[in-house]
């Protein structure tokens, strides 16, 4: 049936759903639904011309009325009870964990993705990280049958964490951000957070894992395998202790070639740091960066010679985005498209392109322990620490929060358990 008067709307809409209070048909209704409807219509039609904004109330999709005022609350949305002669109030649906259910999400399914990255780019996240959080989320609900986030709570999401400790046997680090993601998504999102201690899943545990760490030899000869600009950035890895993103990210105005220093920004947790510039990677840089400012110079001919922007400076600053200064010091051999604002420019390498140089490097020079990008970091760490510099400035080089973090090396190090002496040594031959 029809519940409307206009013949602009031609269906009934699916119960949940929500129709302006001018349209809805009185026939059919007991005389108390039929006073209180004239009523509210002719209240909400003062409000609505008040505020230009449209007045709804929820329809029903019983087929001789249209549904009691909102006002009147969830206890009347069944229809009479003939046999007891009045309405049965209905009972609201609970959560697992006691909360009461929404009865409408507020954002549809297929805009939560769009909702997390809105929420994180407020919050200044990373693309990787927002990522990351759309992908979780999609996973939680994927876990649960297509349900919505808004219509599930602490239970679903202690199963959920749960399943992947116990089925999926992920490791303590990928359950933690897995239920990161998940309290982001309530919280910020849904803007309905859950209360303090309301998830109890099964923890994964968190074993202590050594950092993988090469000898001189070993470094000396992956160096030899690796040629290019992947051979400046492994450089500035094991010479500077940086990330492979950070030394990815380097701009030209980030490295003085005079001071023999690299300001690392926007590091991991968004802070900046100061490291040092070894001096054997000072020429082979500033030769490299005068191959960079032909590139650059070729780009601004041809109108590619934009880069992109951080935070603000894109509308603060543009007129910068084209200046040598703001330009990758290893940029990509080919244009890409901003996802910003849909323009050519020329972005930094892809890290996993050097990921896959690293890897044959390794396998070339013959190491047999598992070796990544990472590792050259570890090696920094680990050779300065037996080369008798103190934890604390270990610390502010790697940039870590906690000195416990940083006291890792010391398990690996010739100072540590590698620098004790066996009794059996001692004993005679």
């Amino acid at each position: 049936m029809n519940l409307y008067s206009t013949t602009s709307l031609a269906e009934a809409p699916c119960a949940g759903e929500v129709a302006p209070v001018a349209f809805p048909l009185l026939s059919g209704c007991s005389t108390r639904t039929r006073a209180e409807l004239t009523r509210i219509q002719r209240d909400a039609s003062s409000e609505s011309a008040a505020s230009h904004l449209p007045v709804y109330l929820p329809v029903s999709r019983h087929p001789t009325c249209v549904a009691e005022p909102a006002e009147f609350g969830s206890q009347w949305s069944q229809p009479r009870n003939r046999d007891a002669g009045a309405r049965v109030p209905e009972q609201p649906s609970r959560h697992t964990d006691g909360r009461e259910a929404q009865p409408r999400p507020e954002i549809p399914l297929c805009d939560i993705g769009r909702a997390i990255e809105r929420a994180g780019l407020v919050r200044r996240f990373s693309r990787r990280t927002t990522k990351l959080y759309v992908w979780w989320a999609r996973r939680y609900v994927m876990y649960h049958g297509r349900k919505h986030p808004a219509e599930m709570g602490a239970g679903e999401m202690t199963a959920f964490l749960t399943h992947l400790a116990v089925e999926g046997k992920v490791s303590a680090s990928t359950q933690n951000q897995a239920l990161q993601a998940l309290l982001f998504l309530y919280s910020h999102v849904l803007e309905r957070p859950l209360p303090s201690g309301a998830v109890n899943a099964v923890r994964a545990k968190r074993p202590l894992r050594l950092p993988t760490v090469l000898t001189k030899a070993e470094i000396t000869g992956f160096f030899q395998q690796i040629a290019g600009v992947y051979k400046l950035v492994a450089w500035l890895q094991y010479g500077s202790g940086l990330r492979l993103m950070e030394a990815l990210k380097l701009r030209t105005k980030d490295v003085d070639l005079e001071r023999r220093m690299i300001l690392v920004r926007q590091g991991k947790g968004g802070k900046d740091r100061m490291v040092p510039l070894p001096e054997r990677v000072v020429e082979p840089l500033r030769t490299h960066l005068r191959t960079r400012w032909h590139e650059h110079r070729m780009d601004l001919d041809e109108g590619h010679g934009a880069v992109h922007l951080p935070d603000a400076l894109v509308r603060r600053a543009q007129a910068t985005e084209d200046n040598w200064a703001w330009q990758y010091i290893f940029a990509s051999g080919r244009l890409s498209r901003d996802p910003d604002d849909g323009r050519l420019k020329r972005h930094h390498l892809d890290d996993h392109n050097v990921q896959k140089h690293y890897r044959l490097a390794f396998r070339a020079a013959g190491v047999l322990v598992p070796a990544c990008t990472h590792t050259l970091r570890h090696c920094f760490a680990t050779h300065l620490l037996e080369r008798g510099q103190d934890l604390r400035m270990i610390q502010e080089l790697l940039g870590h929060n906690d000195i416990s973090t940083t006291m890792i090396y010391t398990h690996v190090s010739t100072r540590g358990p590698g620098g004790v002496a066996s009794p059996l040594d001692d004993l005679a031959e």
